[in-house]
Order: C-alpha cells, then structure tokens, then sequence
C-alpha cells in the first residue's frame, strides 16, 4: 500500500486485506483504514459476551457458530 501511495503509511493507518487473505497484497484488496475502522472490519460477524457481575470478556463466538 505505501508503494501504491507512493509515501510511508501514517501512524493512525492500517492496511485491511477485503478478502482477508493477507498474502493477497494486489492494491484491489486492499482498503486504508483507522486502526478503529480495521478492529470493526474483523469484529463484524462476531458476539463478544461480558460476565454480567465483572464486566470482563468470556470469550469470542463467530456469529456463525451460535
């Protein structure tokens, strides 16, 4: 992506592979994204359940899997 844009990438931007293939570096892959932006792309299709008394994370379940 930096040699696309031709200029190092900045501190706040992160590369997300669409496909999520990360050896699929073709720049139509490839989309420039927050590190916010990038977390919300991965975390889309997933539920992340809290312990109702700590407020603490279980675990990770693919939305697919329930």
């Amino acid at each position: 992506m930096s040699e696309y844009l031709k200029r190092p990438l900045k501190e706040d931007e992160h590369v997300h592979h669409k496909d999520e293939n990360k050896l699929n570096n073709d720049v139509s892959n490839l989309e420039l994204v927050t590190r916010s932006e990038h977390s919300s792309l991965h975390n889309r299709n997933k539920t992340i359940p809290r312990d109702s008394e700590t407020g603490r994370f279980i675990r990770v379940v693919n939305r697919e899997d329930e």
